[in-house]
Formats: structure tokens, C-alpha cells, sequence
């Protein structure tokens, strides 16, 4: 399984998230592991023995079958070994499973140790986790350099280009344009010979820049077609303009870096690329929060926990705000679509899954995030 903090695993993980709040089976089991850097890997494996054994506890609660409740133990023991294994430096794992299914979602960001054994999934933790994330990727160019940048809060790290040309003769290559020079004579019949240019340097110049930023936009719209992953250029000002005017991705912001990055290593890219991110994160974090006041002048607003869960089995809610640490002990029944009370399990976290198994977005968000004071805010389509 791919880890989570890579772009390219985003779409995957969304996948995941799909398969897990459409499976029927319960119980459901949910892991948070926070791990620690592999020197200290023993620690690891103690923590994911001790929350198997606390799953397999809560587990005798639920009436099972022999063979179920078999399967459950294996699948915990599956755990233990995946973070015996683990090499790569993660944060926490996220482990989900039932009788019929284990996935496990690495996160770049420590979050809490939790064991959870009910009727629903714990959401919340992996969707907060998730949206802290953040990545973004820097597009360096000049004339003698091209480079990609993939990064996130933390720091930025070059990565293959893709297909991305190298430079701008890496581009052109033979078609790159020289200056003509062309030769007369002084005077009729010949004499010394006077050489002179037949078009001018800068216009060459000029349109050797056109060509170059249109064969570098479709070479980075190929790559990235469709992506919405935030997209900073760095590049002075002789290439901002003509990259701008060729290139169209949904994630490439409109501020950038004017300056050349030919002697700018990554952690200076970063340092100058990252705060244009984290400012585009805040205007977009509040335009989407607007959308609910929007929502709420139209009617098409909820802030009551049991009119929310009604809407998410109803699959009217488009867009759906939950407060991170609420608590609200019980569970949506399917069925009816009221809060009723279950051992091990929390409102909120069910109304994630019945708004994600319908296709709608749910936003985790701290209290001062929150458009509302009731914990849960729902805007409907």
C-alpha cells in the first residue's frame, strides 16, 4: 500500500475511504498507532500488541461465530507484523478492519493512540490527519534549469521531473534559434566584407522563450493533467508572465516566486514557496465556511446533530462540518436515521461515514474553524 503523504497516493487513499464506510459487516474495529522512528521500532511493536489484545477484548462484547471471531485475531496479529515491518518513517498508522477486511493508512502526522470496537468506524482522526497534510509542489524554472519540488509544512524535496524538459535547450534542442549573421560587400564589386545581423538578438531571444514556455506547459499539464495538488512557480519575472499566459491547472496559485531558483536549494525553495501555500489554504478554508452562510440564507442549512443525521441517510448533505474532540456517544441507525445509544461508538463519526458513502465532503475542523457551536454543521445540495 502506498503511503498517504505522497500526492500521487491521494486518489488511493480516497479509494480506501470509499471501501471502508461501504462495507457492511460489523463490528468494526478502528486503530490509531502513532509510531516512533525506526531506531526505536520495539516501542512500535509493543503498542500494536497492546492494542490488539484491547480489541480482542472489546470483541467480547459482540455476538460472533467461532470462524469470525477467528478471523479477527488474524487479522490484528496481520498488524503486529506490518508495523514489525515498517521501514519507512511515518507518523501513525490508521488500521481499519472487520471479519472481511484490514487496511492500513500510514500518516505523515502523529495522532493519538485510540481502540475503537462499535458499529461504525473512528473517521474523524484519519480526516483531520488528512487535511493537516497538506502537499504542494514548486515548478523551478530558468533558462538552464527546470525542477520539480513535491513538499508539505515540514519542507520540500526534488523529485523526477516526470517528461518535464531540463532546460530550455533541453527543450528547443535543435530548434533553438542563433542569431543570423549574413555578409556584403563595401561597395560594388566587392572589397572588405561588412557582416551584419538579420534579425534582432532580443527578438530571437524573445521568441525562443515563447517556444520554450509553450513546450514546458504541455509537458507540465501532461503530467499533472487534472491535479489539484497547489502549484507554486518559481521563476523571475522573464518567465512568470509566459508560463502564466500557457499554462492552466486547477492548483497552480496566482502569486508565485519572482526570482531565479538556479542557485536556491530545496529548503530555500520551500521557505519561499510554502507561506504563498499556506495563505491560499486559509482564503480557501474560509471561502469554503462562507458556503454554509450562503447555505443557511437559502434554507439549505443544518446545525442540529438529529436533523444532520436524518439529511446524511436521506444523502442530502453536500457538504459537512465536524468538530475535532466533540463528543457524542451513540450512534446514526441506518434505518431510521436517529441518534441511538451504542457501546464504544460516537455520533459524529457515523455521520463522516454516511455523508462520505453518499459523496459528500466532511471537513474535521477545530472549534474556532466551526461555522456553528452545536459541534456539526451540514450543507445541503
Amino acid at each position: 500500500m502506498k503511503s498517504s503523504t505522497a500526492p500521487s497516493a491521494r486518489p488511493q487513499v480516497a479509494d480506501e475511504i470509499r471501501a471502508l464506510v461501504t462495507s457492511p459487516v460489523q463490528p468494526r474495529v478502528s486503530l490509531y498507532l502513532p509510531l516512533r522512528p525506526v531506531p526505536n521500532a520495539g516501542q512500535n511493536e509493543v503498542l500494536a500488541r497492546q492494542a490488539a489484545e484491547a480489541a480482542i477484548k472489546r470483541l467480547e462484547a459482540h455476538p460472533m461465530s467461532a470462524s469470525e471471531r477467528a478471523r479477527f485475531t488474524e487479522l490484528l496479529q496481520a498488524v503486529e507484523s506490518t508495523v514489525s515491518a515498517q521501514a519507512q518513517p511515518v507518523g501513525s498508522l490508521a488500521v481499519f478492519l472487520d471479519a472481511g477486511q484490514l487496511r492500513i493508512l500510514p500518516l505523515a502526522r502523529e495522532v493519538p493512540f485510540l481502540v475503537s470496537v462499535g458499529r461504525w468506524f473512528v473517521l474523524r482522526p484519519l480526516l483531520r490527519a488528512l487535511a493537516q497534510d497538506v502537499r504542494y509542489r514548486a515548478l523551478a524554472v530558468s533558462v538552464k534549469r527546470v525542477a520539480l519540488f513535491e513538499g508539505d509544512a515540514r519542507g520540500a524535496v526534488t523529485v523526477p521531473r516526470g517528461g518535464l524538459p531540463a532546460s530550455l535547450e533541453d527543450a528547443l534542442g535543435s530548434e533553438l534559434s542563433e542569431k543570423q549573421l549574413r555578409m556584403r560587400g563595401t561597395a560594388a564589386g566587392g572589397g572588405n566584407p561588412v557582416y551584419y545581423s538579420h534579425d534582432a538578438a532580443s527578438d530571437e531571444q524573445k521568441s525562443d522563450l515563447g517556444r520554450f514556455h509553450h513546450v514546458l506547459s504541455r509537458a507540465v499539464a501532461h503530467l499533472l493533467v487534472g491535479d489539484e495538488t497547489p502549484l507554486v512557480l518559481v521563476a523571475d519575472i522573464t518567465h512568470q508572465a509566459g508560463l502564466r499566459a500557457e499554462l492552466r491547472l486547477p492548483g497552480f496559485l496566482a502569486e508565485g516566486v519572482a526570482a531565479s531558483p538556479d542557485h536556491l536549494s530545496a529548503s530555500e525553495i520551500h521557505a519561499r514557496t510554502w507561506p504563498l501555500v499556506a495563505a491560499e489554504l486559509a482564503r480557501r478554508d474560509e471561502s469554503i465556511r462562507a458556503r454554509y452562510e450562503e447555505a443557511r440564507n437559502a434554507g439549505k442549512a443544518l446545525d442540529l446533530p438529529d436533523d444532520v443525521a436524518f439529511a446524511a441517510i436521506a444523502g442530502r448533505i453536500r457538504r459537512l462540518w465536524l468538530e475535532t474532540g466533540r463528543e457524542l456517544p451513540g450512534c446514526v441507525d441506518a434505518a431510521s436515521g436517529r441518534i441511538v445509544a451504542s457501546e464504544g461508538d460516537d455520533a459524529l463519526d457515523s455521520l463522516a461515514a454516511l455523508v462520505l458513502a453518499r459523496g459528500g465532503e466532511v471537513h474535521v475542523v477545530e472549534a474556532s474553524s466551526m461555522p456553528t457551536s452545536t459541534g456539526v454543521a451540514a450543507e445541503l445540495h
